[in-house]
């Protein structure tokens, strides 16, 4: 015959582990995490000239997704950058990507580009920054 403290620290011991085990479903979020801190990628070449693209801010008015994306210009002289906007649900789950965009920044300013996601499913965006290619690049 068993011993009876065996069997309630087998049973506890069970118990426990089982616990533990339901305890990391709660509070889990289904799909993929978006981290707001990788909202903006840009190319190191971007960076040597001068040019800094701040954080996306996106709002949601009149039922679409708007993004407010902040570029600057430290040089005397004006930038042209080309950058891609990729549109993510509330899930984290890629929606909806734009194609190349070109925007000239003037010398040592600051402007706002505003974007509008073709997704209403839109909830994020990620911004990916670069120069355009001059002729004879590969």
């Amino acid at each position: 015959m068993k011993r009876p403290w065996a069997v309630v620290t087998r049973c506890l011991v069970l118990s426990t582990i089982l616990l533990s085990l339901s305890g990391c479903i709660w509070g889990k979020r289904d799909g993929l995490v978006f981290n707001e801190q990788q909202s903006v990628i840009m190319e190191p070449s971007v960076l040597a000239h001068g040019v800094i693209v701040e954080q996306p801010v996106v709002t949601i008015d009149n039922y679409a997704t708007v993004a407010r994306i902040n570029m600057s210009n430290s040089q005397p002289k004006a930038v042209t950058v080309m950058y891609r906007l990729y549109w993510y649900d509330d899930k984290g789950l890629k929606v909806v990507t734009s194609h190349d965009l070109q925007q000239l920044i003037p010398a040592n300013s600051s402007m706002s580009v505003n974007a509008q996601s073709t997704s209403p499913l839109a909830r994020n965006v990620r911004i990916y920054v670069f120069l355009p290619q001059v002729s004879g690049e590969k």
